[in-house]
């Protein structure tokens, strides 16, 4: 089985009090056997355009019934309002799949390239092509230069 979910720092905070961490308790809609898989990502992010996009959603403290979601930044970065989507995998469900990829994975945070790519292996192959959905975890930009 699986579900979704979604929730914004406006749900804590308004988004004129900035703060570097802003967490959150999410109770799941039915209890899992097992902790579900939780792949989450950004939907929306207001900062200011003053200062370098630091942001990163994660969630932790995974269990049967709950996780804590966090949409934080650091350094210079205001983050005025943000919000993350996720999608709620049970160990059993087999029809998706998922996984990470990070670009410290290929390169050094501090030489980044002009690009970076991954080629992504699934545990299952398919029987036919998948959809495929991307989420970004977190941006650490400089707001000087492309």
């Amino acid at each position: 089985m699986s579900t979704t979910g979604s929730w914004n720092t406006g749900e804590i905070r308004p988004w004129h009090r900035s703060q570097k961490k802003t967490s959150k308790k999410i109770t799941f809609g039915m209890l899992f056997v097992a902790p579900p898989r939780l792949p989450i990502g950004f939907n929306s992010l207001d900062i200011s355009k003053d200062s370098n996009p630091l942001v990163r959603v994660i969630a932790t403290n995974i269990t049967k019934d709950s996780f804590k979601a966090s949409l934080n930044c650091w350094g210079d970065t205001t983050l005025y309002f943000a919000s993350a989507s996720w999608l709620e995998l049970s160990t059993g469900h087999l029809e998706y799949q998922s996984g990470e990829f990070c670009t410290v994975d290929d390169h050094p945070w501090n030489k980044p390239q002009m690009e970076t790519s991954r080629r992504i292996s699934f545990d299952r192959p398919f029987v036919t092509p998948p959809k495929v959905i991307v989420f970004l975890k977190q941006l650490d930009i400089a707001n000087d230069k492309n």
